[in-house]
């Protein structure tokens, strides 16, 4: 936070908060200020019992502040009170000037050295907070009870870094044998895909010339058959079909071309449809029978 450059002025026990992983989380910032360096700031704000010296005072303040909330809150956590309580006001202001601290018995003396350097009236002579991390009963804290500090983003990306360096100079074989493996793989995929698209591309090409192919024979059919329908002539034989030009020149064409499976099929429609013309014919005949028996049954009656 300070190295951001902010300073929180209102630091204690119900702005802290703790998340999985004993992660500390500091909340309400409505009193916290930008201040870049040792720049001093001046508004009168804060908890009475972790106000420093020189916020009673009204004088001008920096990030010195926090540390001093800090040794009050660390001496709060053991001894479950603040250092300078009173019924009035004015009577913990008096002995938050006077500096005055007892501990209870049975404390270190690591313990009252950190809290007594913290709780200095001289701004200048407080404890930074990076020797804080770094003082005897704060490592051994750490070590009793198995903690650390957590690393910064910086510091994650550093180690990492650092890890994967030595272990690319232990192994060049290992890296060589990496980037033959990509090379192979790359060569593998490009293969499969030139296999792909040559394997697939032309079959698609062809159903779409098929496609156009059968759609042109259907529409001269339908033409044929039309035509054939108006003059009531129907083919009995597929000599006839093949009289036709246009019809004769596909027939032709497709005769020249090799046999394949879609051939084939379009094949079957010649035949389907000059199934189905002998069909029309013969049934157009019957049609001519039995209209002609009905005109001559019709003619009797008249006659009679």
């Amino acid at each position: 936070m300070h190295k951001q450059g902010l300073i929180h002025r209102d630091i204690k026990p119900e702005n802290i908060l703790i998340k999985d992983g004993n992660i500390i989380k500091i909340c309400d910032f409505g009193w916290c200020v930008q201040s870049d360096g040792m720049q001093q700031r001046n508004t009168f704000c804060g908890t009475l019992e972790y106000m420093a010296p020189e916020m009673i005072q009204n004088k001008n303040h920096n990030h010195t502040l926090d540390i001093w909330s800090l040794g009050i809150l660390l001496y709060e956590l053991v001894h479950g009170r603040a250092p300078f309580t009173g019924v009035h006001p004015r009577e913990i202001s008096d002995k938050i000037m006077r500096g005055q601290i007892r501990f209870k018995p049975g404390l270190s003396n690591e313990y009252k050295d950190l809290v007594n350097k913290i709780l200095v009236y001289e701004t200048s002579e407080r404890l930074p907070l990076i020797k804080v991390f770094d003082h005897p009963w704060v490592k051994n804290f750490e070590k009793k009870y198995n903690l650390s500090k957590q690393p910064t983003k910086k510091e994650k990306k550093k180690h990492k870094d650092k890890d994967k360096a030595p272990e690319d100079k232990k192994d060049p074989e290992k890296q060589i044998k990496l980037a033959n493996d990509i090379q192979v793989k790359k060569a593998s995929t490009d293969v499969v895909l030139t296999g792909l698209l040559s394997d697939e591309s032309k079959p698609v090409k062809k159903r779409e010339e098929q496609e156009e192919d059968q759609q042109d024979i259907i529409k001269e059919l339908e033409d044929y058959v039309n035509d054939k329908k108006k003059t009531g002539k129907y083919l009995d034989d597929i000599s006839d079909f093949e009289a036709v030009p246009k019809i004769k020149e596909r027939m032709s064409r497709r005769k020249d071309k090799p046999k394949e499976e879609p051939e084939k099929q379009n094949i079957d429609v010649y035949d389907y449809c000059d199934k189905m013309m002998e069909d029309l014919s013969h049934l157009d005949k019957q049609l001519e029978n039995r209209m002609s028996t009905n005109r001559d049954n019709t003619s009797q009656r008249f006659s009679n």
